[in-house]
């Protein structure tokens, strides 16, 4: 094998640093949402640019931290993300940065909150539908759309999986979360 490739780099002028990106692994560009950047914006800066408001630290860890996303004072305080309105929402962050953001909506603003996206990031690189079903035996397709970025996934969902009126908008890093706390028996 060594000495095919010595002979690549004599007979054709190969070189080490050349690569081919197939059109499927082109780069993505980094998750921004509101001048926060996953895996790089900290609490302190997303608390500064008023993107999170009433942070509580992880009971394991002082750099893992939830939030909520910082409300509209002339929407009862309510966050707002496309001009919709967001229902339960979270913001997390690990290892002291921007991890992910999950926010329920209306689903009658699904379509709308797609535009949106769409308009924010571009064309989504995958989008599927699935077949649910309720305990009454109805039947009713879901929409889930998915942007794909350097270093995780936005999924819109048209119903989550509570409640058929609401959709999801969910962003998550690829990362794993930090690891847990090990056991130590020496601090018995």
């Amino acid at each position: 094998m060594r000495t095919l490739i010595m002979l690549c780099f004599l007979l054709a002028g190969c070189s080490a640093d050349q690569s081919v990106t197939k059109p499927d692994e082109a780069p993505r560009p980094p998750f921004e949402f509101r001048n926060a950047i996953a895996g790089k914006t900290t609490v302190d800066q997303a608390l500064a640019m008023k993107l999170v408001q009433d942070c509580q630290n992880d009971l394991t860890s002082k750099l893992d931290v939830t939030c909520e996303l910082h409300g509209n004072a002339d929407h009862y305080d309510m966050p707002i993300i496309a001009d919709i309105l967001m229902g339960n929402n979270f913001v997390s962050f690990k290892n002291g940065v921007l991890h992910g953001i999950n926010a329920d909506f209306n689903e009658v603003n699904f379509n709308d909150m797609v535009s949106a996206m769409k308009q924010a990031y571009g064309s989504p690189c995958k989008t599927e539908q699935e077949v649910l079903q309720n305990g009454f035996g109805a039947k009713f397709v879901s929409d889930k759309i998915q942007w794909c970025f350097e270093s995780g996934r936005l999924l819109l969902t048209r119903h989550n999986e509570t409640d058929v009126r609401s959709s999801e908008f969910s962003y998550w890093t690829y990362e794993q979360p930090s690891p847990q706390k090990q056991f130590n028996s020496d601090n018995i």
